[in-house]
């Protein structure tokens, strides 16, 4: 009788999955706490409390160009959500998120089989490919809402791919009841519902005629299951209506994706660059592993699946946005698939000896599992329990002692930075642009304040004065970056002066008379 090594290192390899699980909840609520930003989430704030104290919102408020202007506030329940919370205090938006991440991971991890018994786990893609996607996915997290519709997309995953393997019909019920809430919290994504089920839908009537592609599998459906996956997707579809807007908020997405000028000038709207190191090493590498999954492993690959898998590669690439989403449908659907190494085995030994050194392995390898577990658990709890709110070095934050200027100002007029809009209408100060760029861009107020602020050539710096006489500036927030403008306003010292100036920023006053 053998005592193999090979055989207790795997009794104890299968808790790796645990360890790494908790090894993404610790990075992840670092990088969050290190990273976290909330100058979008300014607006959200006012919108919700003005629907709480007025009603649904209907115009731009807190534009003083546009304010008269028609606005569809496809986010208004997470500005009422964010603003109740914000009630409570503003840390209890930070540690919201953190939540709200670690919820999202847990959804992902059980579904990669993370907490699967597993003789012989899949520890180097795991290692290779969720540990660096968490950690940009957590880089990425701030107050916005489609941190919230990571979580929708995390369900519809969960509960799509249980429906297909498992044929549990049930549960998809719910589906429509996600979507809800989910084209009320972030109407802007909320088309994916029934892109997700509209895909397998149409993969199951395809298993009808086809059975097999390769490795591909295609479910022979029954007529209960056509039945029901149908019923569902006209729920979904359905549910998507029921908003203030109604079936204006079908074609919202799609009107926003054929804006280019969004495209060029948003960053985050922006396909993913692979010339940059860290996106190519921290992105598109793991996205790689995940395609070589699919290409190596022996197991039949569900076509719907699959489908989503593609159709999520797709969106990020055409937007680095959808990164999250995409982390979230490799980790759910594509992880199970992973590669594996196998563990070699040890040299043979006697037998006494095999089992002396298996109980010393057993006490070391309980103390570092007992110990690296505990150890992280205390780093989560204490990371999320202690996150503060604070205001230094978060983009899109006003300091004090400007803030201070301006509120004794209070500039009805104000050419003020894209960047710091959301900030100052939390503070009751009237602005000229702000993160939400569609009203600003439906009455042309995007490209004046492009050309405004960045003028490309000695003919736009002209239209650039024509522009200043046009809306009657009575003060100017820029950045330091703001070069051109900041130039003009210096050559006139006897129409302007300068208020404010630190590393970041610059508060032109106009004089009296020159408006």
């Amino acid at each position: 009788m053998k005592v193999k090594i090979k055989d207790y290192l795997n009794h104890y390899y299968h808790y790796f999955g645990y360890v790494i699980f908790l090894m993404i909840c610790c990075v992840g609520v670092y990088k969050i706490n290190q990273s976290f930003e909330m100058n979008d989430a300014f607006w959200h704030i006012k919108t919700g409390e003005w629907i709480v104290q007025h009603g649904m919102v209907k115009n731009c408020i807190g534009s003083w160009i546009i304010g008269d202007k028609p606005w569809m506030a496809h986010e208004w329940l997470f500005g009422v959500l964010i603003y109740l919370v914000s009630c409570m205090g503003m840390r209890w938006i930070v540690i919201g998120c953190h939540l709200l991440y670690l919820i999202v991971v847990y959804l992902c991890c059980k579904q990669a089989g993370l907490f699967r018994k597993n003789q012989n786990p899949p520890a180097l893609y795991w290692m290779l490919v969720l540990l660096p996607q968490f950690a940009v996915y957590a880089n990425m997290t701030v107050a916005r809402p489609q941190y919230v519709s990571a979580l929708f997309v995390a369900a519809f995953c969960v509960i799509l791919r249980n429906a297909v393997l498992n044929k549990k019909y049930k549960p998809m019920y719910l589906l429509p009841i996600i979507t809800v809430l989910w084209v009320n919290i972030h109407g802007g994504t909320a088309m994916l519902s029934y892109y997700m089920v509209g895909i397998v839908m149409l993969i199951s009537v395809a298993g009808i005629f086809v059975k097999n592609i390769g490795k591909i599998s295609f479910d022979k459906p029954d007529g209960q299951w056509i039945g029901h996956i149908f019923i569902v997707f006209v729920l979904v579809v359905a549910a998507n209506l029921i908003n203030p807007y109604g079936w204006h908020m079908l074609i919202y997405p799609y009107e926003n994706m054929q804006d280019s000028m969004m495209l060029a000038y948003i960053s985050e709207w922006a396909s993913p660059d692979a010339k940059n190191v860290l996106t190519l090493v921290l992105e598109i590498l793991p996205l790689l592993l995940g395609i070589f999954t699919i290409v190596q492993t022996d197991k039949q690959i569900n076509a719907s699946m699959l489908a989503l898998f593609f159709l999520y590669i797709v969106l990020f690439l055409r937007s680095e946005r959808f990164l999250t989403y995409l982390v979230i449908v490799q980790t759910c659907l594509i992880a199970p698939y992973a590669f594996q190494i196998e563990l070699s085995p040890g040299k043979s030994k006697t037998l006494k000896n095999e089992i002396k050194l298996k109980q010393t392995h057993d006490k070391i390898n309980n103390g570092l599992l007992l110990g690296i577990t505990v150890i992280q658990v205390i780093f989560v709890i204490i990371t999320v329990s202690g996150s503060q709110y604070s205001q230094e070095n978060m983009q899109g934050i006003v300091p004090d002692e400007l803030m201070t200027i301006l509120e004794q100002d209070k500039p009805m007029r104000m050419l003020n930075h894209y960047n710091v809009g959301a900030y100052l209408m939390d503070h009751d100060i009237q602005v000229f642009v702000d993160g939400r760029y569609e009203p600003y861009k439906q009455q042309g107020v995007i490209q004046d304040y492009l050309d405004i602020m960045n003028p490309e050539s000695v003919t736009k710096s002209v239209h650039m004065q024509e522009l200043l006489e046009k809306y009657q500036f009575d003060a100017y927030l820029l950045s330091t970056t703001n070069v051109p403008l900041i130039m003009y306003l210096n050559k006139h010292p006897d129409k302007y002066s300068l208020e404010y100036q630190d590393e970041n920023w610059l508060y032109y006053n106009v004089k009296a008379g020159e408006t």
